[in-house]
């Protein structure tokens, strides 16, 4: 019997370099060996640009560039943190590799603008 992928597949876009992650088991397990902490107990810790950089290292997909290449292209211009469609899209990238829809989570936590 075949099985259904449910991985959580994201891409990751910033000032035309772009990086595909997944959260398959092989990546999941080289970010706890590297960091000692299970996948959802290092997105709680990610507080800094390097560790995010090390959470795109260790979900890369289809590449293999640098934990250093990947902090260059993604994280060492620390005004993206500010603009709020690079939050979003941040956003949208960890809510897909846990295998939520963000979509739904915003249309749950938005009130409903439907006229009664």
């Amino acid at each position: 019997m075949a099985y259904k992928n449910r991985l959580g597949t994201a891409t990751y876009e910033y000032d035309g370099d772009s990086i595909k992650l997944q959260s398959n088991l092989a990546n999941l397990d080289s970010l706890a060996a590297a960091t000692g902490l299970d996948f959802y107990e290092y997105l709680d810790s990610c507080k800094t640009p390097r560790q995010l950089a090390k959470l795109f290292y260790h979900l890369q997909f289809e590449s293999n560039h640098s934990e250093a290449e990947i902090y260059a292209a993604f994280f060492a211009d620390l005004s993206m943190f500010q603009s709020e469609e690079n939050q979003k899209q941040l956003q949208e990238v960890t809510f897909t590799l846990m295998g939520l829809n963000y979509q739904d989570m915003i249309q749950k936590a938005a009130p409903s603008n439907k006229k009664k």
